[in-house]
C-alpha cells in the first residue's frame, strides 16, 4: 500500500532539434537518434527507483552502476560486512565456492550472499543459507521475492521496462537529472547520507557525498519526502549512488530528467 500511494505517472519526452540546447554545441547536430530533451518541466521523463529492505539489520545498496553492478562484479569495499558470512557476491562467482556435488545436487545451502537479477528483472540480494533451489525459485518466481534480503526495482514498469533495462541502457547513455526527491517510510533514514561515485578508465574515481537531512525543511508538510532540487546529478555507466537503508524500510528515489543521449557518452 505505501508503495502504491507513491506510484507517479511517467512524463514523454519530445525530439531534441538542437536549436535551444544549453549544454553542449555538439547535441545541435540535429535530432539523432537516441538523443532527447524535454521542452519544459512538465515534459520531463520521470524514473522511480524503490529499495526494499525487509531484513532486521541495515545493508548496504547501490543505484546504476551498470558497468560495475554488483549483479556482475563483486564489490567488497562497498559490501563489506553485508552479512555475518561477508559480502555479496554474483550469484554466477559465489557458486564458484561451492563444491561441486553441491552444485548438482542443488540441496546444500550457499556458503556466501548472492546478488542477481530476477526474471522480473529487479536486482536481487540473498543472504547466505539458501539452497540453490531456493535461490533459483526466488529469481524465477515474485513469490520469492519477499524472502531476500533486499530489493531493487523499478516503480513503474510502464512499456516493459525494469530496473535491469534500465541498467543495461546506462552503458551507453547519459542522463541529466535536474531535480530529485526520496520518499521513506521510516523517517530516520534521512539522517543518513548517499554518496555519488563515478569511476574512470584508470581506476580512480570523483567522489561526492549528499547529506539528505539538509535537504530537510522546516515548512515541509510531508517529513517522509525530502526533494533536493539543488543537486544536479549526470549520470552514465560509470556512475554510482550508494548509502545505507535502515531495517524494515523503503526509499523510493524520483529523478526528473531533462536530457537523455543513447549514442555518446559524456558530452554534457
Amino acid at each position: 500500500m505505501y508503495l502504491e500511494e507513491m506510484e507517479q505517472k511517467e512524463a514523454g519526452f519530445s525530439n531534441f532539434s538542437g536549436t535551444d540546447n544549453v549544454f553542449n554545441q555538439n547535441l545541435r547536430s540535429g535530432a539523432k537518434r537516441g538523443l532527447y530533451k524535454a521542452t519544459n518541466k512538465k515534459n520531463r521523463a520521470t524514473i522511480q527507483v524503490t529499495v526494499q529492505n525487509r531484513s532486521l539489520t541495515e545493508k548496504a545498496y547501490e543505484l546504476f552502476n551498470s558497468n560495475n553492478s554488483i549483479a556482475h562484479q563483486a564489490d567488497d569495499n562497498l559490501y563489506s560486512g553485508a552479512t555475518p558470512a561477508g559480502a555479496w557476491k554474483p550469484f554466477d562467482s559465489a557458486f564458484i565456492m561451492l563444491n561441486l556435488a553441491n552444485f548438482v545436487s542443488a540441496t546444500s545451502p550457499t556458503v556466501e550472499p548472492v546478488a542477481s537479477f530476477s526474471r522480473k528483472g529487479d536486482l536481487l540480494y540473498i543472504s547466505e543459507g539458501k539452497t540453490q533451489t531456493e535461490i533459483a525459485d526466488m529469481l524465477l518466481n515474485s513469490s520469492g521475492a519477499p524472502a531476500t534480503d533486499l530489493t531493487i526495482g523499478l516503480r513503474s514498469t510502464m512499456g516493459g521496462n525494469t530496473y535491469k533495462r534500465l541498467i543495461e541502457k546506462m552503458r551507453t547513455s547519459v542522463i541529466h537529472v535536474t531535480d530529485w526527491k526520496i520518499q521513506c517510510s521510516n523517517e530516520s533514514q534521512f539522517q543518513l547520507s548517499i554518496a555519488q561515485k563515478d569511476f574512470t578508465i584508470t581506476g580512480a574515481s570523483a567522489d561526492d557525498e549528499y547529506q539528505i537531512s539538509s535537504s530537510v525543511s522546516s515548512k515541509d508538510n510531508n517529513t517522509k519526502i525530502v526533494e533536493i532540487g539543488d543537486k544536479m546529478l549526470l549520470i552514465d555507466g560509470d556512475t554510482r549512488l550508494s548509502g545505507i537503508i535502515l531495517p524494515n524500510t523503503t526509499m523510493v528515489f524520483t529523478f526528473e530528467i531533462d536530457i537523455i543521449n543513447e549514442v555518446t557518452k559524456r558530452v554534457f
